[in-house]
């Protein structure tokens, strides 16, 4: 056929990232309704789970393969919460890292990129990061742009924690410190501080 074939020894969640990508982009007569289908389901639960990931007002996605099969988890308020995984995890990493300009058939390395999804009338950009693990890639999609100031009255202080900060901000020098964990919203708690002054 004069076709180049080149043999690499890979691991089972490679291949099965390769195959779904192999099915993504295979065009013949006898299997483009099934490659569409299998595409266009891909696409509606990728469009699904940016939607929900805006809606609760999560920082991050995580997807990520371990022993007993795939698992998609949004960072809410800090916290990790995990919802229903994709059919084919395979094809959703692909689809991801296509849509980022990351190289597909590098899945031992770690890789970074951007992206923007358009979701309920709106760009979002997201920042995009994958990383070998035993089980296969693991994938961590970061919405940027998310940290919007806010009235302090909206941040969900107490009534002695806001009086504190009142009494901290009209101070003439001091510090404050925000602490927390990942997407628990340090810098929407800085950019409304900073806000207020």
């Amino acid at each position: 056929l004069g076709v180049n074939v080149k043999t690499k020894l890979v691991g089972f969640s490679d291949f099965q990232t390769m195959m779904s990508i192999v099915r993504l982009h295979l065009k013949d007569d006898n299997n483009e309704n099934a490659v569409n289908d299998a595409s266009d389901e891909t696409a509606a639960y990728c469009e699904t789970l940016i939607k929900t990931a805006v809606k609760n007002k999560a920082s991050d996605i995580h997807l990520e393969h371990f022993v007993a099969g795939f698992r998609v988890r949004l960072r809410q308020d800090g916290v990790l919460r995990e919802i229903d995984p994709p059919k084919n995890p395979g094809a959703l990493i692909a689809k991801l890292k296509v849509k980022s300009q990351l190289d597909i058939s590098i899945t031992r390395l770690p890789q970074d990129g951007a992206l923007v999804f358009h979701c309920l009338g709106e760009k979002i950009p997201v920042r995009i990061s994958t990383c070998p693990c035993e089980q296969g890639e693991k994938v961590v999609l970061r919405f940027v742009g998310v940290h919007q100031a806010q009235s302090l009255k909206k941040l969900g202080f107490d009534q002695t924690q806001f009086n504190a900060v009142n009494d901290a901000l009209s101070s003439t020098q001091g510090l404050i410190l925000v602490t927390g964990p990942t997407g628990s919203g340090k810098t929407v708690t800085q950019y409304s501080l900073l806000n207020s002054l």
